[in-house]
C-alpha cells in the first residue's frame, strides 16, 4: 500500500500479491522510467521489473544477495543494493545491479 501522484493530484495505491512466498523489500522507479521491486526470503533474493506492455512484473536477474534495500540513482538507469551476501554469515553486501 501507499499512494501515487498524477496530474498533481495523490491517490491511494496498493497491489495483489500472487501468494508466492518471499518479501519485497522496496519498489523504485529508475532513471531510465523502468520500476524495479526488489527482496527476497533467505537465500532466494528476487528482482522483478515491471513489464507496462503486458501489465506484469517479468523476473529479472537475481541481485546475487540478499536484499535488504535498494536505491535508484537520478538521471541514471542504475541500481544500488544493500543486503547480506548469499553465502556466509550475515556478511554485508553492497552491489551494483545495472549501469
Amino acid at each position: 500500500m501507499g499512494g501515487s501522484t498524477s496530474g498533481g493530484e495523490e491517490r491511494p495505491f496498493a497491489l495483489h500479491g500472487n501468494g508466492a512466498d518471499g518479501r519485497l523489500r522496496a519498489v523504485g522507479k529508475a532513471g531510465n522510467g523502468e520500476v524495479w521491486a526488489l527482496g527476497g526470503k533467505g537465500p532466494a533474493p528476487a528482482a522483478l521489473r515491471w513489464n507496462g506492455q503486458k501489465n506484469r512484473w517479468d523476473t529479472a536477474t537475481a541481485p546475487g544477495l540478499v536484499v535488504r534495500s535498494f536505491t535508484t540513482v537520478p538521471g541514471s538507469a542504475a541500481l544500488w543494493a544493500a543486503g547480506i551476501a548469499e553465502e556466509g554469515d550475515l556478511v554485508p553486501a553492497i552491489k551494483r545491479l545495472k549501469d
